[in-house]
């Protein structure tokens, strides 16, 4: 009883002390004086400290022996008075019975004047029990479940809900599906005629002034890669694998000699600029350009009724 005594007026007198350290105080709390064994133990650390005062936290989970470490729970601040107040928690637990206690913790800190000071936590204590079993009882066999008597009624309203259901669902995807097969249309292919194309890659080429910019080779190059493409759509020979000599000879076969003349003259312009390094006057490469639109649109397909005007001019 005498030990008992002491012990709770030694715990009083180290409150006081912490209270009359106005600057800096640390107060340990739990919440429970009794647990089960497994149960999560919240220790907490409640720091409050006056401005300018500056604290180190001690490692808490190398301090407590007795438990095993949880977790730590996000640190609480806020401020009452003149004081700044932390609550640090930490999460423990144990898993046997016995009396535990939390020893005093040493938490170093500066003062106003920087000064390093020393502070320590109270100390707690707690127990931690197993569950009570009355051994004056008789041992029971374990409890057969309980049968929960069947409700047809609400069965057979499931029922008529799942079937209503799948009814629904069944016409909205009918619904959707054939508004979907309405939507869904075989969509025209739009063939653009080679002419056009070729057209349009002259014009783009002409835009950027290769030519005028040093950039000859390439222009050329550009030049007679058009109308090659131009050739493979619009007469079905593979002319940009062909060299200038093979692609003339094609067209030998399926235009008059007017034409020939005018693509063998292309050709062999462009050839003397990409393979020779010659360096064409600034006419030639105008000149160039207008061959290019002269042979596509001598060439390019027309309609049925102008067909036999095409053969002539060709």
């Amino acid at each position: 009883m005498v030990s008992k005594i002491v012990k709770y007026f030694l715990v009083i007198l180290f409150l006081s002390l912490q209270l009359f350290a106005q600057d800096f105080r640390v107060l340990t709390e739990i919440d429970s004086a009794k647990y089960l064994i497994g149960d999560y133990i919240n220790i907490k650390y409640r720091i409050e400290y006056k401005d300018g005062i500056g604290y180190q936290m001690p490692s808490i989970k190398d301090s407590v022996h007795e438990l095993s470490f949880i977790k730590e729970l996000p640190l609480q601040q806020y401020k009452k008075d003149d004081y700044y107040i932390d609550e640090h928690t930490f999460v423990f637990s144990k898993y046997d019975s016995a009396g535990v206690v939390v020893p005093s913790v040493k938490f170093k800190y500066t003062d106003s004047n920087k000064d390093d000071k020393i502070s320590y936590s109270n100390q707690v204590e707690f127990v931690v029990t197993t569950m009570e079993v009355n051994l004056q009882e008789d041992i029971q066999d374990v409890k057969a479940p309980i049968r929960i008597p069947l409700n047809w009624w609400m069965i057979l309203l499931y029922v008529l809900i799942l079937i209503l259901l799948a009814t629904l669902i069944y016409f909205i995807y009918r619904r959707y599906l054939k508004k979907k097969e309405t939507l869904i249309e075989a969509k025209p292919i739009i063939k653009i005629p080679p002419h056009e194309i070729a057209l349009k890659a002259l014009r783009s080429l002409e835009e950027q002034k290769l030519w005028q910019q040093g950039r000859v080779k390439e222009y050329h190059t550009e030049l007679t890669d058009i109308i090659r493409r131009y050739f493979e759509g619009r007469f079905n020979f593979l002319a940009m694998e062909m060299p200038s000599s093979e692609v003339i000879d094609n067209l030998t076969k399926i235009s008059n000699g007017k034409l020939f003349e005018k693509v063998e003259s292309f050709f062999n312009n462009a050839d003397l600029v990409k393979f020779a390094k010659f360096q064409p006057l600034p006419s030639i490469n105008e000149k160039m350009m207008i061959q290019a639109y002269d042979i596509v649109k001598s060439t390019k397909e027309t309609v049925a009724n102008e067909s036999e005007e095409v053969k002539t001019d060709v």
